[in-house]
């Protein structure tokens, strides 16, 4: 991929990613959107394995709904 296309595709993540932090941001505060994203360090394993489980969940079903423009940016 030349760079051109990469800026392109970084611009198209980024305007993706603000579009989603406004829909967030209508529901939950900075703080929130935080937490939800971001494992904190001190969980034991457990709760690893759930939460990483519960996240690989949302990401395959993300992308089993992403339509095939979504699909092109993103690689």
């Amino acid at each position: 991929m030349n760079n051109q296309n990469v800026s392109l595709t970084n611009t198209l993540e980024m305007k993706n990613n603000e579009k989603i932090y406004r829909e967030l941001s209508k529901q939950f505060t900075d703080q929130e959107i935080v937490e939800g994203y971001v494992f904190p360090a001190d969980l034991d394993e457990l709760e690893k394995e759930t939460i990483e489980a519960e996240f690989r969940a949302l990401r395959l079903k993300a992308l089993k709904e992403s339509t095939e423009e979504q699909k092109q940016a993103s690689s």
